[in-house]
């Protein structure tokens, strides 16, 4: 089998941890290519032009150049932010890694995992920040960073520009509880979405479990902020099936001031083998899994 790992950026490291793996695996045949050098096409008339070869598996960073990295592998290896527990450190705590696709457009070879990894990794959620149902006196709106990876995959299915205002008219035909709205913490722009005046806005800074407090309930389009949410006690409405929430959450607006508590055991086994650390990179951890894809 054959690799090519995506480089030139600040999480080359992630890139070369995942090759030592791969090498612990037994496998030898590998090249690096600078994503500024990737061509943004992946048609049959590209590769009748250049010759090129496509290896079995590429290998790189962000879902923003998935079409150009299906010009180098068969199949595409995307190391993304973590779905919870995100830290921004570098390096990062938690590096997500899925096949062919971006949050729950990936396959992460995971249906119906056991609880070894919840139990032996996510010792903290567990004892700390997994939380029952609870309830709450607003809604919070969970914006996103305006041309986020994860948003542009809604936008092109929906064939149109986010737009939060409509997000928000139709939360107001439901219920009359009071909207709250936080900024991605990562967006400058704190206009960018043209929030009406009479709504609370809650500094982008401020951290998704305070933002969540005595919220009855979360809604968002993809926001992993939501798996947080989840996680929390509160529950949430997605907007788009890219979510990683989305298999336990609503998606309209119906039952807003009723939301469902469904049990979140075996959504919780599953995506933590969506996530993985530096060292299970290292030693061939992660791929032992992913390589599942191939059975």
């Amino acid at each position: 089998m054959t690799f090519t790992g995506i480089v030139g950026s600040d999480n080359d490291y992630v890139i070369h941890s995942f090759i030592n793996g791969l090498k612990k695996h037994g496998y030898t045949r590998f090249r690096l290519q600078d994503y500024r050098n990737i061509p943004y096409t992946n048609t049959k008339e590209y590769f009748e032009l250049t010759n090129n070869i496509k290896d079995d598996v590429c290998i790189g960073w962000s879902g923003c150049q998935l079409e150009s990295f299906q010009s180098l592998g068969d199949n595409v290896i995307i190391f993304e932010n973590p779905y919870f527990g995100h830290t921004y450190q570098k390096p990062a705590s938690w590096i997500s890694a899925g096949w062919n696709g971006l949050g729950r457009r990936g396959t992460f070879c995971n249906t119906n995992s056991n609880s070894f990894r919840w139990d032996e990794h996510f010792s903290f959620f567990k004892n700390e920040k997994l939380k029952d149902w609870t309830g709450g006196e607003f809604v919070l709106l969970l914006a996103q960073e305006d041309r986020g990876q994860s948003l542009i995959f809604y936008e092109q299915e929906l064939k149109a520009k986010t737009d939060y205002n409509k997000i928000i008219r139709k939360i107001k035909e439901k219920t009359d509880l009071p909207i709250r709205v936080k900024h991605h913490p990562k967006e400058i722009n704190s206009n960018i979405w043209n929030i009406p005046s009479d709504i609370k806005v809650i500094d982008s800074h401020v951290s998704v479990y305070d933002a969540i407090k005595n919220a009855k309930v979360c809604v968002t389009i993809n926001s992993n902020s939501v798996v947080e949410s989840v996680l929390g006690g509160t529950p949430a409405i997605t907007l788009d099936r890219g979510s990683m929430a989305w298999d336990i959450t609503e998606h309209n607006f119906d039952k807003i001031e009723t939301p469902p508590l469904p049990d979140r055991e075996q959504w919780i086994y599953d995506i933590t083998y969506c996530q993985w650390k530096l060292e299970e990179f290292n030693n061939g951890t992660a791929w032992d899994h992913l390589r599942q894809i191939y059975n």
